[in-house]
């Protein structure tokens, strides 16, 4: 009688319990934007306006890959205080973990990746007298939670929360944060 190896046994258990079904992979291919404003007076305001678009391959019903571009301008004119505008391009690739199966309506999700981050500033703070840098490129991680709500087999509504960790640190988590909406195409 053949001697069974528990190492064997124990791959083929996850094998059953992660690949119960055959899995054809398909990509998603998203849009999203956001917009925000506040006034402080007649002169004084504040306004981001952010918008991207990602490419994704989900090679399982839960596991998939993401490369995604977003752009970002924030304008603030504090009178005398400050006038400047931030451009952000941030260019990265992401693990994207679903915490339900592909079929199911409702899909939370979540993401790690890495990215880099190019802002472009203009402008000035105390009427002139000091100037942010001009150009700042770093690399930055990216954590993000969403939701997609499926209208149809192919299409979803998208909501994600982002955050992009400056230099890796999770202390930045709340510096850089942008709550994005969309749809999600399937093929």
């Amino acid at each position: 009688m053949k001697k069974i190896n528990i190492y064997n046994v124990f791959l083929f258990a996850l094998y059953l319990l992660f690949v119960n079904k055959a899995y054809a992979g398909n990509f998603e291919f998203s849009l999203g934007g956001s917009f925000e404003r506040s006034l402080y007076s007649e002169v004084s305001y504040s306004w981001t306006r952010t918008y991207g678009a990602s490419l994704s391959y989900h090679f399982t019903a839960f596991s998939g890959i993401e490369l995604s571009y977003q752009n970002s301008v924030e304008r603030t004119e504090i009178e005398g205080y400050q006038d400047t505008t931030f451009t952000d391009k941030v260019y990265s690739a992401s693990w994207v973990q679903s915490l339900t199966g592909r079929n199911t309506p409702i899909q939370p999700y979540f993401k790690l990746g890495v990215g880099q981050l190019n802002r472009d500033a203009t402008g000035s703070y105390f009427d002139g007298l000091v100037v942010p840098a001009t150009r700042t490129d770093s690399i930055t991680g990216i954590l993000a939670a969403g939701i997609r709500v499926f209208f149809t087999r192919g299409t979803a509504f998208r909501a994600e929360a982002n955050s992009y960790l400056t230099n890796f640190s999770a202390s930045s988590l709340g510096d850089n944060f942008k709550v994005n909406l969309g749809f999600s195409v399937y093929f």
